[in-house]
């Protein structure tokens, strides 16, 4: 093989390997880039949806470091009230309903529950909305309420737990210029279930 055939090689390579480096330059850069906008995008969206909210977000609560207690073999059970099963005297109760939000109009539907219980829940709404899920603890002030969660999702299906004895429920207002139809089904234990017209 000639000197003249090497060197055109060896020059074929560099140029490849310096065209690889290059993409993968570019494409790290893009990547990064995108992320990047997709994190403040994400942190966007939380803020407009807290601007939603007519109330300051003002406490947060997380069950799972809710402390355990310890069964008969002395092991933890990693629930609120320290047992895996609870009985009760009374069948668990189910409630569908089905409501009118006016355009603008902001609801809420409460339930009034005890530390422990479990309620299963679906709702779904025919427009666009915002909501929060929130509670009230009992013997607290009005003002402090405690967020679970907030969206703007048009149905949701679900269940949690009461961390504590209170008013536990959702907060919706209608983004639409029409009314918008509400439909809500819950089971589980719990008092009542209330209407507020804010």
């Amino acid at each position: 093989m000639s000197v003249a055939a090497i060197y055109f090689i060896v020059t074929r390579l560099k140029q490849t390997v310096l065209f690889i480096l290059l993409f993968q330059l570019a494409f790290f850069s893009f990547t990064r880039l995108a992320f990047s906008q997709e994190i403040n995008e994400t942190a966007s969206e939380q803020e407009k949806l807290s601007q939603l909210s007519p109330r300051p977000l003002s406490y947060a609560i997380d069950t799972s470091n809710v402390s355990a207690e310890l069964d008969r073999n002395g092991e933890t059970q990693p629930v609120v009230t320290g047992i895996n099963i609870q009985q009760y005297d009374t069948p668990f109760k189910t409630q569908t309903i089905e409501t009118t939000i006016e355009a603008r109009q902001q609801i809420e539907y409460m339930i009034n529950m005890d530390q422990g219980n479990v309620l299963l829940f679906t709702w779904e709404i025919d427009g666009r909305i915002y909501y929060d899920l929130h509670g009230h603890q009992e013997d607290v002030a009005t003002e402090i309420w405690i967020q679970y969660t907030e969206g703007r999702n048009s149905t949701s299906h679900g269940s949690f737990t009461a961390a504590y004895t209170g008013e536990h429920g959702w907060y919706w207002v209608n983004l639409e210029s029409r009314p918008v139809t509400l439909t809500l089904t819950i089971s589980g234990f719990y008092k009542n279930i209330f209407r507020i017209d804010l």
